[in-house]
Formats: C-alpha cells, structure tokens, sequence
C-alpha cells in the first residue's frame, strides 16, 4: 500500500507525464464496437469501459476477494492501451498478432508507463497490478477478467438499445467458461433476461453490421469538428447567395 512517504518524494512533473499518458485511454475508442456498427461518436473509450469495471468492483460481496485489489487491478489493467491501442482479436488475426506479441507490446508499454513515475516503489506497484491481471494467478484477477467480459456485455445491451445493432456474438462469447464467479454469472443471466424482454416488448428488429478491421482513432469531435464548421459555413454561404440571386 502507498505510504505518505511515498507521496511525498514522488516529483509533481513525473507523476503529471504519467497522468497526461494514461489519459490516452479517455480518446481510445472500443475498436470491437466500431467493427460492429456502432457509430463512432458513440462509441465508448476505454477509459469508459475501465470505470464502469471499477464501479462493479464495489459490489463485489465476496469475503474471499480484496475489493481494494479489485479496484486497483480494474483501473491498470488496459492501462498499456494509452500507448498499444485496442487491438480487437479481427486485427489481431488480420495482422497476425499473437496473443504472445501482444502480451510482450503491453508489457513494454507498462513499463514505459510506469517508469514515469520515476519512483521504484509506485512503479513496480502499478506494474504490478496490470501484471496480476495478465498472469490470472489470484482471485482477484480472476474476478476481474470475469467483470471484463460482463461490462462488455452490459454496454453491448445498451448499444443494442439505442442503435439497433445486433450485438449477440458479444453475449456468446461472455459465457460460462469466460464468466465464472458465480455472483458475475447471475449478473449476466439476468443480463439476458432483460434483454429478452426488451426485444419482445419492442418488437425491434437488431440489424448485423460487419466492418473490417479498425485500427482506434481518437475522439472524433478533435478531428472532425473543423470539417464539420467549415461544412456548416459552407451551407449558411450557399443559402445567403441564394437568397440575394
């Protein structure tokens, strides 16, 4: 656990390198929603995804798992993604990446990441906490790998509502030999259950999109926002000359 030593002696421009590195994942988009037609304004970053993850931590009732651990681990483990990006298993396939070569690209990214800090204690502790969920060698990182999959699932839910995009594969692949705690598994039955409904009681009809590979993008506004004003100008010109001819 960190000690007010810690705090301390740690330098405010180190640990701001660090903040401004990982705050990289508040604009890297979910690559596996945009490839399944999600519209990419809408599409969650994976800041989003780890806070949410977070969030289902503190209602962990298990006296066997560290919620404080849970916590910790939640929040470092896409952390290599500030530098690596999302890369979805169709990237990795199309690129032919393997789970090795990935595993080796984040593990020099947390430890670029880390050694910002320029405090071997703090480093070695945030490296490893991702490490932990990496290796899957204690409860807690077991019971994150599960909370991984049932978040994906409940932002699959609510993509479904809101875009009409069928996103089952995303429920098939979550399931009993991915989600094994039982608490997590009675989380996403009634997950389904509710899903269930919702499509009987809407009559929605999901629609399949399949795009190829993406690689992730940043925040949509910061590039395409200058297009869309000088678009906007555009129009408002067309019409003023329009209505003086």
């Amino acid at each position: 656990m960190a000690t007010a030593a810690d705090a301390a002696d740690l330098s405010p421009d180190c640990a701001l390198d660090y903040l401004l590195q990982v705050g990289a994942l508040k604009k890297t988009k979910r690559t596996g929603w945009v490839e399944n037609g999600v519209p990419l304004f809408h599409v969650e970053s994976v800041g989003d995804h780890s806070h949410r993850m977070a969030l289902i931590t503190l209602l962990n009732r298990d006296p066997d798992v560290d919620t404080d651990k849970l916590v910790r681990v939640a929040l470092m483990h896409d952390v290599a993604e500030s530098i690596v990006g999302d890369l979805s298993p169709k990237q990795m396939r199309e690129q032919g990446i393997s789970k090795e070569d990935k595993f080796r690209m984040e593990k020099a990214a947390m430890v670029k990441i880390a050694a910002q800090l320029d405090h071997p204690a703090m480093t070695a502790r945030l490296y490893d906490y991702w490490e932990e969920y990496e290796r899957l060698e204690s409860k807690e990182a077991l019971w994150i790998k599960d909370i991984d999959y049932l978040e994906m699932c409940i932002q699959a839910f609510t993509y479904e509502q809101d875009h009409h995009v069928d996103l089952e594969g995303f429920y098939n692949f979550a399931n009993d030999a991915k989600v094994a705690h039982p608490w997590l598994r009675q989380l996403r039955a009634a997950l389904r259950a509710r899903r269930d409904a919702w499509l009987a009681a809407s009559g929605v009809q999901l629609q399949k999109v399949d795009r190829p590979a993406v690689f992730t993008l940043p925040d949509p506004p910061s590039v395409l926002l200058p297009c869309a004003a000088a678009l906007a100008v555009g129009v408002a010109v067309g019409w003023i000359l329009r209505a003086r001819s």
